[in-house]
């Protein structure tokens, strides 16, 4: 499940919400979808190692990935740029 938040220019907030398998396909769809809307900002969550494939695909240096704790605290376990940041720390930090 993704959910792109959409600001128009009279400042309306909405909401476009979209299932995506896990397949290889599925994700990379999960990313064109994702640049379609021009997203640089991702919160992931990170719950087991399941978050792993997603942050793979969608890892670019266009976007800045933040990982988020799955147990609904809002904890922020990591914080990966692929810009500025290599993506192995912030997996080594999620684990």
């Amino acid at each position: 499940m993704a959910c792109v938040l959409v600001t128009d220019a009279e400042g309306v907030v909405q909401r476009q919400v979209r299932s995506f398998g896990t397949m290889t396909a599925d994700l990379l769809a999960l990313s064109d979808w994702l640049s379609e809307y021009g997203v640089t900002q991702i919160a992931l969550e990170s719950t087991g190692v399941y978050w792993r494939p997603v942050f793979n695909i969608l890892e670019d240096e266009a976007r800045t990935i933040t990982l988020v704790h799955g147990r609904g605290k809002g904890y922020w376990v990591g914080c990966a740029s692929a810009c500025d940041t290599p993506a192995q720390p912030a997996c080594q930090m999620a684990d």
